[in-house]
C-alpha cells in the first residue's frame, strides 16, 4: 500500500484549545489541502488518558502516497492556533488501513507504541493480524491501524477503536482466555509481547 501518514503531536496554549479545535473542525480543515494531505483523526489530551492536557495528536495521510519532503503537514499545524511546537513521526500502514478515509467520531481510541527489533516487524504484525478477528469478535473494538515508523528507531503504532474505557479495560481479559480462537490469539498477542520492547498505551475520544 503505497501510502503515508504523519503522527504529529503538538503542544498548546490551553487558552487556545477551543481554537484549535474550531480550526480543525469541518470537512477539510484550514490550509491542509494545501499540503496534499488529508485528515484522518485529532485527539485533544485535555480529558483523555496518557497525554499532557495541552497536548493535541493529529494524524494525517497522503492518499497518492507522494509525502512532500520537510513535514509540510507539521509545518501546517505549527501555523494553527495557539500552538507552540509539533513533533512529528512518519508512518506507513502494514495491513490496516487499507484506505486514508478519515476516522469516524464514537467510543475511544488506544494508541499503543511498541519498540521493536526492525528485523522482527513482518512477525510481529502477521502474528498481530491473525489474532484480530477472534479479538474483534469478543469485544467491542476494531484495530484501524498498525503503522511502521520510517524515521528513527524501530518503533510500530497500533491504533484501535473501543465502545468505552470500560470496554478497553474489559478486553484485558483476553489474557486469560484459555482455549478456541480467542486461547490462540492470546498466544499470539503473548509471542507478540516477548517480541517488543517498551510499549506505552494512551486513550481519547476522537475530536468531532
Amino acid at each position: 500500500m503505497d501510502q503515508h501518514f504523519e503522527y504529529l503531536t503538538a503542544e498548546v496554549n490551553r487558552a487556545g484549545l477551543a481554537d484549535l479545535r474550531s480550526w480543525l473542525a469541518g470537512p477539510s480543515p484550514s490550509g491542509l489541502e494545501d499540503t496534499g494531505a488529508g485528515l484522518w483523526g485529532a485527539w485533544f489530551g485535555a480529558g483523555s488518558i496518557g497525554w499532557y492536557d495541552d497536548q493535541v495528536v493529529v494524524m494525517v495521510a497522503w492518499p497518492d502516497g507522494h509525502r512532500a519532503s520537510g513535514s509540510p503537514a507539521q509545518a501546517w499545524l505549527a501555523a494553527g492556533p495557539g500552538v507552540a511546537s509539533v513533533a512529528a513521526a512518519a508512518l506507513v500502514p502494514t495491513v490496516r488501513p487499507t484506505t486514508t478515509d478519515r476516522l469516524e467520531a464514537g467510543g475511544v481510541f488506544a494508541h499503543r507504541w511498541f519498540d521493536v527489533d526492525p528485523g522482527r516487524t513482518e512477525e510481529i504484525v502477521s502474528l498481530s493480524a491473525e489474532a484480530w478477528p477472534a479479538f474483534e469478535g469478543a469485544y467491542e473494538a476494531t484495530i484501524h491501524g498498525l503503522f511502521r515508523a520510517t524515521d528513527g528507531p524501530g518503533r510500530l503504532l497500533l491504533v484501535t477503536r473501543y465502545a468505552s474505557v470500560a470496554e478497553w479495560e474489559r478486553s484485558r481479559g483476553v489474557g486469560r482466555s484459555g482455549s478456541g480462537e480467542l486461547g490462540r490469539a492470546r498466544e499470539n498477542f503473548e509471542r507478540r509481547r516477548a517480541l517488543t520492547g517498551r510499549q506505552v498505551v494512551r486513550i481519547a475520544p476522537l475530536a468531532s
